[in-house]
Order: C-alpha cells, then structure tokens, then sequence
C-alpha cells in the first residue's frame, strides 16, 4: 500500500497518513461524484507544525461549508478546522478547498500519538456530505 508520508518542522518526528495516498486510489474520480467531498491530498506545511488539507468539493450550490473535523482523544473531543476556497477545477465540476490542520504533540493534556478525522461539505440547504475513508477516518500518526 502506497503511503503519504508527512514531516513537521524538524527535528520533530515524522507524521504518517496511515491510508492510500486518497488521488491516487483509482476510484478517486467516482468517490468524488457519489460522496460530493473527497480529500485530495495532506501536504505538510513549511515551517510550521502544521499539515496542508486539499478537499474537492462537486459544485452542487455556489454557497459551501468546508471543513475537516478532527479528534487526538478518540472522539472524547474534536474540533472543526475550516477550508477556504482554492481554485475551481472544471473537469471535476468540482471546486478545491484548503485547511491548514494543527497536530498537538502527544503526551499533550488526554492527547494520543494518533489523530484521527474526516471531511465534510455542508450545503446551503444544511445538507452534510462526508468524507470518512469509508468509515474508518482517516488517521495521521
């Protein structure tokens, strides 16, 4: 299984996406169109402790919700980290999202080594579409 493997600011330890690199599944193209949200990629971000979320998100309304939701304490607590407008990418009908996702050290107050999350794209009308990795999260050790 091919893996991303991601980096935070040296010296600290290396960040793993614990899945498929999700754009190069083969069926990234018809998640997208059944789901209406899929990540993209998890980049990391220079300089930072932080990493770099790319979401597509199908153009099914010109008003969207982005966000990634995301939990270091197995769901005890979770967060919403919001995506803000990219670019547009016509051959998808789709529109691309970024968040900028924040992994606290472990050993930090009830926080694991592992976090875990999803991505979502509520429309205007309330309706939420996920991304979960086919139910099990995606998982950034």
């Amino acid at each position: 299984m091919l893996t991303s493997t991601t980096s935070l600011c040296r010296p600290q330890r290396d960040h793993r996406l614990e899945q498929e690199h999700p754009k190069l599944c083969a069926d990234f193209d018809i998640q997208l169109q059944r789901n209406k949200v899929r990540l993209a990629s998890l980049k990391p971000r220079h300089g930072c402790r932080s990493l770099i979320a790319r979401i597509r998100v199908i153009n099914l309304c010109y008003e969207k919700e982005v966000f990634v939701r995301i939990t270091q304490d197995g769901w005890s607590t979770f967060s919403d980290v919001h995506a803000t407008f990219k670019r547009c990418t016509p051959r998808h009908n789709a529109d691309e999202f970024e968040a900028k996702i924040t992994v606290e050290a472990a050993g930090s107050a009830h926080r694991l080594s592992t976090a875990e999350f999803a991505v979502c794209f509520r429309s205007a009308d309330g309706t939420a579409y996920w991304d979960n990795n086919y139910n099990k999260n995606y998982t950034i050790t």
